[in-house]
């Protein structure tokens, strides 16, 4: 309740000399209206107002009415009455208006709690998709990166070597190839093979895949994925192609 310091005291007062009239200690009121006996002793230094919930029984208690407590003295006319019981219904409208908007603040702030979990959960464990196809005119490249904010994959299913040569007695032979993926300048994965007797590049590449899984590297940028074909000729040449993707 609303009341002002000087009615806390008054009240606090008179609820004092009415226990004390019934000879009954902060002890036995409290027992008489089910409240903890520290509740009586901050009514009586008028600390806070009794609850309106417990108001009938307290001035039952003491054998006086409700408004005699609030008004902290012996009702003489109905007037006063009268003026108690409006200004007593305008301050629990205030109570009870307070207790509303602090309930619906609280559930408001919950509820926004609650939408920035799922909101986190969902952005940290939910999977991207990012495909991949190359930039390059000889190596065709397919593939994609899942992703989220714990683990990514990379997954090349799809490596070939498409040069207008391929197939005839010009195509690049191959004793040594490695394959390494770049992200952000960073090496990611390195793969190598080698031969005895060198190899026509596309055979190489005949049913080729790759696949990598790292921690995640979190917003992934096309721009900065790079596949490095490095090889070494049957003359012994070294050759190195980038490979770009859209």
């Amino acid at each position: 309740m609303n009341f002002r310091r000087t009615d806390l005291v008054e009240m606090g007062r008179y609820i004092a000399k009415l226990r004390k009239e019934k000879n009954y200690t902060q002890s036995q009121l409290s027992e008489l209206i089910d409240v903890n006996p520290k509740t009586i002793s901050k009514w009586e230094t008028g600390l806070v107002a009794p609850d309106v919930t417990v108001l009938k029984n307290l001035a039952k208690a003491l054998g006086v009415s409700v408004d005699e407590i609030l008004c902290g003295e012996k009702i003489k006319t109905i007037e006063e009455k009268n003026t108690i019981i409006v200004d007593l219904i305008k301050t629990y409208m205030k109570q009870a208006i307070k207790k509303v908007l602090l309930i619906f603040g609280i559930i408001i702030i919950l509820v926004i709690f609650f939408c920035l979990i799922i909101f986190y959960i969902d952005s940290h464990y939910d999977w991207h998709v990012l495909n991949l196809q190359s930039l390059n005119e000889e190596f065709f490249v397919k593939g994609k990166v899942i992703y989220n904010y714990e683990k990514s994959f990379f997954i090349f299913d799809e490596v070939s070597y498409n040069s207008n040569m391929v197939g005839t007695i010009d195509e690049v032979k191959v004793l040594m190839v490695n394959v390494s993926l770049f992200y952000n300048d960073k090496l990611l994965f390195s793969l190598e093979n080698s031969y005895t007797d060198s190899v026509p590049l596309h055979k190489h590449f005949k049913d080729y895949r790759l696949n990598y899984d790292s921690d995640s590297l979190k917003d992934f940028d096309k721009d900065k994925i790079v596949l490095q074909v490095f090889y070494i000729d049957d003359n012994e040449e070294q050759y190195s192609i980038f490979i770009n993707f859209k």
